[in-house]
């Protein structure tokens, strides 16, 4: 009987072999007189200087590179490939390569020189997969030994579209076990490591895109984000970041996390290392007629650029949202940020939380949080883990979640450091309607006060006038040292 250690044991292996096909590949050493190689192939120190210089520009620079023909699809792959495989022996970011990466690559060098059309946007850009987006003929475990030889039969819309723009996908990256968690580490792939300092975690869920991102190892990256896994890293790894409004940008076939997720909205973006690469990449996909023919359900509305260019935007800040204290490093931006913002003539406009509802107060709706996070107070999640081996740092949830459900939604507060004394509220919340059990009723009722907030969030805001709001990236560093305090 094929049993599931022996699954893991054959992925391993499959893992491994992929590894090191691709560090084979790209070993400078092994191209040398390749004629797919441009810029020089003739010895080894040729073919490295040529890999340096591309990786060494960013995004704009390199597109526009291929664009020319300075470089080529096939260059650029290996030099990318040549990079990352050296990271992923640092600090573990990738689940496995794709391997038709090469072969696409070289297919789009050769469909160019004997077509000579047009050469599509993202021309030879090679970029990472989050590993919870569908790639046909690929595994979408999330961490989950279970969910192994399953591979998809299709390929997400957002990684065909950019495919189609001429973008090479070559390696997918890791995760938490389960997509819920800020340290991205499982049984199955091991843990990641901040590139910046190895005792630390890039974050999650989006972990090892961050990571290979802010380490050079992929022109640019793509994720989602449910509560922060885009963002989380961003902050972590120094990386640029944005979550869409959900349906802005729709994406299909990848695994959510968590099905039923309450009035919390997923969305999905890029990585990228300057503002300017993300604004060129969420411009190029969203509302663009060929993403809407792979997946109809995406929004017409291109991004468009704002008319009123003699008007200096409101500006609204916080440093503090009542729940949990702010770090000093992370205090400090924010008010270094508004700062320089009042010295170049921005009005900038305190927003205090606590004023947004008199009924709603910090503590009230963290617990609406993790409510609409624990819909059925972690039934799903405790069927997701069950018969898994449990990830280290994972552990002390997952039992929690597996033997404790009646209690899940108070301790996951507390395990994201909510103050004990904010605990005892249960008066407070039942006046709201919300129970400390997950029926029906009181799902409804907390998916009634999540709606209420967000209608008294958006009349503040237009009370104040502002039309963007500067907060924190992140409350604490308490996951971001996670690594070095087991």
């Amino acid at each position: 009987m094929w049993s599931r250690s022996a699954a893991v044991q054959s992925f391993q292996d499959r893992r491994a072999k992929g590894f090191a096909r691709f560090e084979t590949t790209s070993d400078p050493v092994n191209l040398v007189g390749d004629g797919r190689i441009v810029g020089g192939n003739s010895n080894k120190e040729e073919i490295q200087n040529t890999f340096k210089a591309i990786l060494a520009l960013d995004l704009e620079p390199l597109r526009q590179s291929l664009q020319s023909e300075q470089y080529n699809a096939y260059t650029v792959l290996c030099a990318f490939v040549w990079r990352a495989m050296k990271i992923q022996k640092e600090i573990n970011c990738l689940t496995e390569v794709i391997v038709e990466a090469f072969q696409t690559a070289e297919a789009l060098d050769q469909e160019y020189f004997r077509t000579g059309k047009a050469k599509k946007s993202l021309y030879g850009l090679p970029f990472s997969v989050k590993s919870n987006f569908h790639v046909k003929g690929y595994d979408v475990t999330v961490g989950l030994a279970k969910l192994l030889d399953q591979p998809k039969g299709t390929t997400t819309p957002f990684v065909e579209f950019l495919t189609g723009q001429g973008a090479v996908p070559f390696c997918l990256t890791n995760v938490p076990q389960g997509l819920l968690s800020y340290v991205s580490s499982n049984p199955l792939y091991g843990t990641t490591k901040n590139p910046w300092d190895f005792t630390r975690t890039p974050g999650g869920s989006s972990g090892g895109e961050a990571a290979l991102m802010a380490a050079g190892g992929s022109a640019f990256g793509i994720g989602s984000d449910l509560a922060g896994s885009l963002r989380i890293p961003a902050s972590f790894c120094g990386l640029v970041s944005l979550k869409p409004t959900q349906d802005r940008l729709y994406v299909t076939d990848t695994h959510g996390g968590l099905p039923g997720r309450g009035r919390l909205g997923l969305s999905f973006g890029f990585y990228t290392r300057t503002v300017q690469e993300q604004d060129y990449l969420l411009r190029l996909i969203i509302g663009n007629p060929e993403y809407r023919q792979l997946c109809p359900e995406s929004s017409k509305a291109r991004l468009e650029e704002t008319t009123e260019t003699d008007k200096k935007p409101v500006l609204g800040y916080f440093v503090n949202d009542g729940f949990n204290p702010v770090v000093p490093s992370n205090r400090r931006a924010v008010e270094e940020t508004v700062q320089k913002l009042r010295e170049q003539g921005y009005q900038c406009v305190e927003f205090k939380l606590e004023d947004v509802d008199k009924q709603f107060q910090p503590y009230v709706v963290a617990n609406m949080l993790f409510r609409n996070v624990m819909l059925d107070n972690g039934a799903y999640m405790s069927e997701m883990y069950a018969g898994e081996q449990y990830d280290e740092y994972m552990k002390l949830f997952i039992r929690l979640i597996r033997y404790k459900q009646n209690c899940v939604v108070r301790w996951l507060a507390h395990y994201v450091a909510m103050p004990a004394a904010r605990l005892l509220v249960s008066k407070r919340l039942a006046s709201l309607g919300t129970a400390h059990n997950s029926s029906i009723e009181d799902v409804r009722q907390n998916q009634e006060n999540t709606d209420l907030y967000k209608l008294r969030w958006n009349r503040y805001w237009r009370l104040l006038g502002i039309d963007a709001l500067i907060c924190p990236a992140f409350i604490s560093e308490l996951f971001f040292c996670i690594l070095s305090s087991r």
